[in-house]
């Protein structure tokens, strides 16, 4: 049985491509199903990670709101 571990980012100081750079390196070391929950406020940030995640090995989620918007990225299977 896979345990689902969950890690949280905040990236709130963090501009576009810092953000991105971070999120990367963060995912990176996610095993199958661990989930990585990143918050950014700027929105060219969450775009340019959400594109990224998505053509990857990666599910992704976006909860926004006024004041952040709040990725979740979990890493799917290798196969």
């Amino acid at each position: 049985m896979l345990r689902m571990n969950s890690d949280t980012r905040d990236f709130w100081e963090e501009r576009c491509q810092m953000a991105l750079l971070l999120a990367k390196r963060h995912a990176a070391s996610l095993k199958e199903k661990e989930t990585l929950v990143i918050q950014v406020h700027d929105k060219s940030s969450i775009q340019d990670m959400i594109r990224y995640f998505s053509s990857s090995l990666f599910s992704v989620q976006l909860e926004e709101n006024e004041c952040v918007s709040t990725l979740t990225v979990v890493r799917e299977s290798d196969s």
